[in-house]
Formats: structure tokens, C-alpha cells, sequence
């Protein structure tokens, strides 16, 4: 938590007694030596538990010297006026460790300061300026928002030479007690500083990156295909011809017991040996006997010689490449010829 420069600053003012303490001080009672005291503060809070102060305390001081010392009369009772200007630091006790409550109705605020402090009196030409280290306790006791009630408990100690006398121990100092108020001006209260969120977009932005790239590949992609479509389009049409031979089972008719090729077959078996060349695929021959004469022996050499005769046609008389007839005594499985039918010769793919 933290504040603005015209924020929870505060003015005090006490009252009480002060009791020095120097060389010979201890030769009165306690009672004896009490003064009356004076505080007037400034001060700011920096933080709910950290703060500085400028602070004016002393006002008279009494006590036992030497006779006749700048301070004391022929007796050695001495009275003189006493000022202590110093700039202290402040710790609030119960902010620090129990944390920041603006309503809380004590507080015990240690603090420890460095100043300057001065011994005077009237009719006294001679003044005593010595620097002073100052420490000591505040009470704060909260009446409302804007005043507070104070009890003091503040120690000095500067050089022994303070009270005009020199000698004994190397330093003294005065104790302090007092009562008072402070005022609060300003703001009043502390806010928790704001903490600023910066949110991590990271990553999101880089998912965002990744999917605006591929969006952007796509794009590319679909411009090239578009591209590559249009460049097909604008091409003129180009006209590819297959041609494809279709065959079909050609059967030749011989006389009975005969072997050679009728005359009026030869006109179908040229026709036919120029699918045979064009189509480039292999052809079978399958010869066929007279059922009706003969024995076995003389049909089987009947049906070789006519599917023979047909070879021949094709390969010499029509120029059919060897490589693409065969001669076979029975149909391939699978192939729908009819067989029964008696004095021929088939072809077929």
C-alpha cells in the first residue's frame, strides 16, 4: 500500500515533564528534577507501517552542577532551557505484523531519530550545541478518523557538555514523558495499490498466427488448382482415338473327309487373319471330326488336319504371325462352344 505526497500526513502537539541527566543530576530526588516539557511534530506516513517525523521537544531543564558553572548558580542548582530538533523514523508495530486496519483503536509505533540539540538561558550569553541521537516509544489512541491521543516516551543523549559542565561520563541525555494530540490532514486511510493484470494473449495470438497461415496456404493452394484449371480450359480440345478390334468365334465347313479349306471360307478366314494381325492377341484353333464315319484313330487325325489346314491359310496365305495362333484338341474351360457340331474348324480368342 502506498500514498500520494499530500497523503496521511499529521501535525501533534504534547505536553509533560522532562528529566535530565548529567554529572551531577543524582545529588537531587527524582521529583525534584522535573520539568516542564514541550512537543510540536510534523509528520507523514509513507506506508501504513513506515513513516518520518521532524519534531521540536524540550523546553526546560533542572538539575545539580557544579557552583557557579554556565547553567548554575553559586549553589549549583542549575535551570536552563533545552531544545531538541530531530527527524525520526517510525515502525507501526501492529501494521507491520498483524496488518492494516484504518480502525484500529491503538497502536505502538517505535522510532529512532538523529538531531541537534541546544541548552540556553536567559541573561546566559554562552549557548551549548551538541548533536543528539533520540529513541523512544508513541502510544497512538485513535478518537476518530481525523485526531488521535498520544502518549509519549522519548530519550536523548548527546555530549556531557550539554549542560555547560564538563567532566564525568562521555555523554548525557534527558528522558521525556508526554501527552497530546495529532491531527490528520489529507488523505487519511491507505488503498491497496493496485495491482495492474497484464493477461498472457500469447497463446492465443500465436493459435490465431497458425490458423491465419494455414488459411493463407489454403488459399495459395486454391489459387493453383483455379490456375491450373483455367490453363486446361483455355487448352484446345484434344481428340484420342482407341480403336479396339472385337473378335468373335469363326467356324469353317469341310467337306466330309476332307481336310481342305473350302474356297468360299477363304474370303472369311482373310477377313479374319486382319483382326487376328491388328488385335495383337493369340488366337486357338480347335479342329473337328465327321462323328457320323469313321472310327476314333481316323476322326482324331481328321480334326488336326483341318485345324492345321486353317494355320496354314492364316500364317502363309494370310500372314498371320505364328506367334499368335495356337492348335488345341479341346475347348478352355469356361468357353461356351458347341463342340457337337460335326466338319469344321473353330477359331476363337
Amino acid at each position: 500500500m502506498t500514498n500520494g505526497f499530500g497523503d496521511n500526513w499529521f501535525v501533534s502537539v504534547g505536553f509533560g515533564g522532562n528529566v535530565y541527566a548529567g554529572e551531577n543530576d543524582s545529588e537531587l530526588g527524582l521529583g525534584d528534577r522535573i520539568s516542564t516539557a514541550l512537543d510540536i511534530t510534523l509528520g507523514k506516513w509513507l506506508t501504513p507501517s513506515m513513516g518520518l517525523r521532524i519534531q521540536y521537544a524540550g523546553l526546560s531543564a533542572k538539575g545539580k552542577a557544579t557552583a557557579n558553572s554556565m547553567f548554575a548558580d553559586a549553589l549549583g542548582n542549575e535551570k536552563f532551557n533545552i531544545m531538541n530538533l530531530h527527524a525520526d523514523y517510525m515502525l507501526n508495530i501492529n501494521n507491520a505484523f498483524f496488518g492494516y486496519r484504518a480502525d484500529r483503536t491503538w497502536e505502538l509505533i517505535p522510532f529512532l531519530g538523529f538531531g541537534w540539540a541546544q541548552a540556553t538561558k536567559s541573561g546566559v550569553d554562552s549557548k551549548s550545541n551538541e548533536l543528539a541521537a533520540s529513541a523512544g516509544l508513541l502510544n497512538k489512541f485513535r478518537l476518530s478518523d481525523a485526531v488521535d491521543f498520544n502518549l509519549e516516551l522519548r530519550g536523548m543523549m548527546a555530549n556531557q557538555r550539554l549542560d555547560g559542565v564538563e567532566g564525568g561520563t562521555r555523554a548525557e541525555g534527558m528522558a521525556s514523558a508526554t501527552v497530546g494530540f495529532s491531527y490528520k490532514f489529507g488523505k487519511r486511510t491507505f488503498e491497496p495499490k493496485e495491482e495492474r493484470f497484464i493477461p498472457d494473449y500469447s497463446p492465443y495470438t500465436n493459435k490465431i498466427s497458425e490458423l491465419e497461415k494455414q488459411i493463407t496456404d489454403e488459399k495459395i493452394q486454391k489459387k493453383a488448382i483455379l490456375d491450373e484449371l483455367n490453363q486446361e480450359r483455355s487448352k484446345a480440345p484434344e481428340t484420342i482415338a482407341k480403336i479396339e478390334y472385337l473378335s468373335y468365334p469363326l467356324s469353317v465347313y469341310f467337306a466330309v473327309g476332307s481336310s481342305k479349306v473350302p474356297h468360299e471360307d477363304l474370303f472369311n478366314l482373310n477377313n479374319y487373319a486382319e483382326i487376328i494381325k491388328k488385335s495383337g492377341k493369340l488366337f486357338k484353333i480347335l479342329g473337328s471330326p465327321d462323328k457320323l464315319t469313321g472310327n476314333p484313330n481316323t476322326n482324331k487325325k481328321l480334326s488336326e488336319d483341318r485345324a492345321s489346314a486353317v494355320y496354314e491359310a492364316l500364317v502363309y496365305k494370310f500372314g498371320v504371325n505364328p506367334k499368335q495362333l495356337e492348335i488345341v484338341d479341346k475347348p478352355d474351360p469356361g468357353k461356351s462352344l458347341d463342340v457337337t457340331v460335326i466338319g469344321r474348324a473353330v477359331i476363337f480368342e
